[in-house]
């Protein structure tokens, strides 16, 4: 089964992603940086491990934005080739929808990790 697409807007969508995934990695280095700067302040091991708890899962989340990074790219240069009807089939496009949760899901991820860090730096102020 095959369906007509509009490259132009899939091409914008996977700009504006590589776009948020880089600012996720940005949003992760900071959070690294402050979270390890407040584990070094803290004196409490309970809110010690509870800090290398959220810099493990920082690390693991860099991880997964540098996989999206390059799943991006190749989603990119598949939807990119088309064919001269602009037909795309609809396993693309599910490939696609799927993708877009995948990455809204790591801004969640992020946010919460933001919001962890943030709480931790309450407490200890």
């Amino acid at each position: 089964m095959k369906t007509i697409s509009n490259f132009s807007t899939l091409e914008k969508r996977h700009n504006e992603w590589i776009g948020n995934l880089i600012a996720y990695e940005e949003q992760l280095q900071n959070i690294d940086i402050m979270s390890a700067q407040l584990q070094r302040s803290v004196n409490d091991l309970h809110y010690q491990r509870g800090l290398q708890l959220i810099r493990n899962e920082i690390l693991m989340q860099k991880n997964v934005v540098n996989i999206l990074s390059e799943e991006v790219l190749t989603l990119k240069r598949k939807f990119s080739k088309g064919d001269a009807q602009n037909v795309i089939t609809l396993e693309l496009l599910i490939e696609n929808n799927r993708f877009r949760e995948r990455v809204l899901k790591a801004g969640e991820i992020i946010f919460m990790l933001k919001y962890q860090v943030n709480k931790f730096l309450s407490i200890a102020s």
